[in-house]
């Protein structure tokens, strides 16, 4: 099974953060809802070991999600956590994709009544017509909680909600230099 880095204290929201973009969006939700008297925990992935599989992508981005977490200056736990206790100690549980490594603890918090939430992590290809994945993605999670207003056509009414991105929302607030040229567009490259 695979583990998860964060503290093995119940919570009534656990994030599932992979990526530095995850952690800056689950550190700021986190922030308002402990604020709210919502107790949360982030978790991220420990690194995989071995010298080849320290040539992966999933090794940089889990330093780079670890490095994030650690400028935040919150804490949030360094015990190795068992999807089974993470989903054990959980009221609701956030991922930022239902396929990949999170799949097995959605499946398993499904299964068990935890409530589970998908949030999608950026500009997303619903249809997969760039990588040819038969797998639609968000389908595990009970909730989805989107980005922009068109995804909505993506899901059943009653399972999507608009929450939006405290990241996007800063790069759509930042000062664009004043010269001649303006910002009207915003790409995102993976």
């Amino acid at each position: 099974p695979h583990w998860w880095v964060g503290s093995d204290a119940p919570s009534d929201v656990s994030f599932i953060a992979q990526t530095a973009s995850h952690v800056s969006e689950s550190v700021a939700t986190s922030e308002f809802l402990s604020a709210n008297g919502v107790s949360t925990r982030i978790f991220l992935p420990t690194r995989p070991r071995g010298f080849t599989k320290q040539l992966r992508r999933s090794f940089h981005r889990a330093i780079e999600a670890e490095s994030r977490l650690a400028t935040t200056g919150n804490r949030h736990g360094d015990d190795r956590i068992s999807i089974d206790r993470i989903v054990g100690s959980s009221e609701k549980i956030v991922v930022f994709n239902d396929w990949g490594m999170p799949r097995d603890l959605v499946c398993l918090a499904n299964s068990r009544g935890v409530e589970t939430f998908g949030w999608v992590e950026g500009f997303q290809d619903f249809n997969n017509v760039d990588i040819r994945r038969d797998i639609l993605p968000y389908t595990q999670v009970q909730k989805v909680l989107g980005l922009v207003p068109s995804e909505a056509q993506f899901f059943k009414q009653s399972h999507f909600f608009l929450v939006g991105s405290h990241r996007l929302t800063s790069f759509q607030n930042a000062r664009v230099p004043s010269d001649e040229r303006s910002l009207d567009v915003l790409v995102n490259l993976n």
